[in-house]
Formats: structure tokens, C-alpha cells, sequence
């Protein structure tokens, strides 16, 4: 049992220090929300699964790419997102399926301006 809750914990901060490091570090993308799951408890919702896609701008020789992706929420969180919202991912060029969505903030890009194409931008 004592095993158990010790790597419980040592994968919940390997978690944690991976979604500081892609805040810190990682690329921003483009993303929206597909849908809410609830999860329910015995009585109430417990939380909401939010799956959501994401886009990836061709880089050197690779294609474009559309990821899909899910997050746990908190009920009380889960108000802020809702199908078709725009959200902002963060992942890792080196490996895109390493990725994130940045639900606090903490980044100042703004996911729609990143739908826009290149020759768009200003």
C-alpha cells in the first residue's frame, strides 16, 4: 500500500514538472474544445473530461497536423470551457503528443490569432 502511494506521487510531480516545463518552454498551438464528458460519483459530478483538438502548422518537411487531446477539470473549472471555445496548447516540438492546455493563463498568446495563416498575419 505505502508502494502504491509512492508512485502515485512520484508520477503526479513527473506530471506536474512536464506541464511547468511546457508553460516555461513549449510551443503554443491553436486549439477548440470537442466536447464536456461528466464523470459521475455516486451522487454528483465529480469532474468533466474536456477532449479538444489542436492544430499544427507544417514545420520543414512535415504536413500539418490536427492532434486530439482530453484534460481532467474540476466541475467548477469545466463553466470556463465549452465546445467550440478556442484554447491554448502548449507542447513539445520534439514530440507534439507531449502536450498541455494552458488553463491558467499563464501564457499571453492568444489561440486565436494563432488559427490564422501565415500570409494573414500581420
Amino acid at each position: 500500500m505505502v508502494w502504491f502511494a509512492g508512485a502515485s506521487l512520484l508520477s503526479g510531480f513527473r506530471t506536474l514538472r512536464q506541464r511547468v516545463r511546457l508553460v516555461e518552454s513549449g510551443h503554443a498551438a491553436a486549439g477548440v474544445v470537442d466536447r464536456l464528458e461528466p464523470v459521475h460519483g455516486r451522487s454528483r459530478i465529480l469532474s468533466y473530461d474536456c477532449h479538444y483538438r489542436f492544430f499544427l502548422p507544417a514545420r520543414g518537411r512535415d504536413r500539418p497536423q490536427v492532434l486530439e487531446g482530453s484534460i481532467s477539470l474540476y466541475a467548477r473549472q469545466s463553466r470556463r470551457f465549452q465546445p467550440g471555445q478556442p484554447l491554448l496548447i502548449l507542447f513539445d516540438p520534439q514530440d507534439p503528443a507531449t502536450h498541455t492546455v494552458d488553463l491558467h493563463q499563464a501564457r499571453t498568446e492568444d489561440p486565436a490569432a494563432l488559427w490564422r495563416p501565415a500570409h494573414l498575419k500581420a
